[in-house]
Formats: structure tokens, sequence, C-alpha cells
């Protein structure tokens, strides 16, 4: 018989979900399709709205009534506040959030096709935003049920000590996923799957932006 999909922690858990990952100011285009190259074309529409993988897939499971918190990192400027916004209005805990003075926080300038409705993202991050393992504590993501990564090898660092949390309560099972991770091509390391059950295991999920 397989475990269940959410089997109940050994412990109650203060909240149901810790989303590690990014936030974005997105700079959205509808266009008649891609602009060929050295040319200029007029927009359809536009608009400036808050993004990014990790912030739209807590926004969207506390709208479906779920306890979450964002660890993420932001810029000291009015684009920030416009990130977290949604997030603290829908009862989100960003108290988690690293603020980086002086750095802008991360943007995206998204294409959108209007006959496909497909997407071609440009993104800027500045290195300044990344997040180390050293600025993470284990309680910030013990205490939520689920933890919940996007697909990007800083963060998959960062929490590297994740394994030290799988091995801790659950030995068997932690050294057998680890030993079957897929690894990086460069360094070797374990790659993670994107969703990660909170100090037990990790779980495949879907991207959101």
């Amino acid at each position: 018989m397989t475990d269940a999909l959410w089997p109940e922690p050994s412990t109650p858990r203060e909240l149901d979900l810790v989303g590690l990952g990014q936030s974005s100011i997105d700079h959205v285009a509808l266009v008649d399709g891609l602009p060929e190259f050295a040319t200029k074309e007029p927009l359809l529409a536009y608009a400036r709205l808050p993004g990014g993988q990790i912030a739209t897939a807590l926004l969207a499971a506390a709208r479906l009534g779920l306890r979450g918190a964002f660890l993420g990192s932001v810029g000291d400027d009015e684009a920030s506040l416009a990130v977290l916004a949604p997030l603290r209005r829908a009862g989100v805990d960003v108290s988690g959030v690293r603020v980086r003075a002086g750095t802008p926080t991360q943007l995206a300038i998204i294409l959108v096709d209007r006959e496909s409705g497909e997407r071609t993202v440009l993104w800027y991050r500045d290195p300044r935003l990344r997040l180390r393992s050293g600025e993470l504590r284990r309680d910030e993501i013990t205490r939520a049920r689920a933890l919940h990564l996007d697909p990007v090898r800083e963060r998959l660092r960062a929490v590297g000590r994740e394994d030290e949390l799988v091995r801790r309560d659950r030995p068997e099972r932690g050294d057998r996923e680890a030993d079957h991770a897929e690894r990086d091509r460069d360094t070797g390391e374990p790659l993670h799957d994107t969703t990660a059950r909170a100090g037990v295991r990790r779980r495949s999920g879907s991207r959101c932006r």
C-alpha cells in the first residue's frame, strides 16, 4: 500500500504550506505575433501585475483556504510593495521575506501572442536577491505541512539542508530518495522536485505563475 499524498504529520503544524522561491513584478504585453528582429511594433494591451511562480501558487492556495507563508527576497523599491500586497490581503504570512537594500525587485517582461496565447518571458533578477542557506532557519520550513519550491537551482541549493531534515524524520526513506535523485550534470548535486513535504520527503508538482 502506498503512502497517502498528504499523510498527517507526527506533530501538529502551524501552516499548511510554506513557499520558498520567486516573486516578481510582471510587465505583460499582448502582441500580434512576436516582432521580427530589429523592428518596432505596437502593443495590443499592457498590464503591470504581481507575479512569480511561488508567490502566485501561495496566493492560489490561500484563496482555496490553505494557511501559507512566503519565504523569498525582494528589493526595497515600490515594486516590492506591489508584489507582496496581494499576499498580505489574502492572509499569507510574508514576515519571512528578506528585503535587500538598494536592490530592485525581480521583474519580467512577458509577451503574450494574441492568437495562440503562448508566452515569451524575459526576466531580470539582481544577483543580490539570491538566498543563502545560512539565511534560512529550520523552523521556518517545518512550521508547515508542505514545502513548495520553484525549479531554480539556487533555491534547491539554499535548502540543501532539506536532505538532513528528511533523514532526521524518516531515515530509511530519506536516504533512499536521495540516492535515486536526479543529479546536476555539472556539480553532481541531487536536484529535488518542485514540491516537498516539509521535513519528510519530496513530491512532484506543477509550475504556476
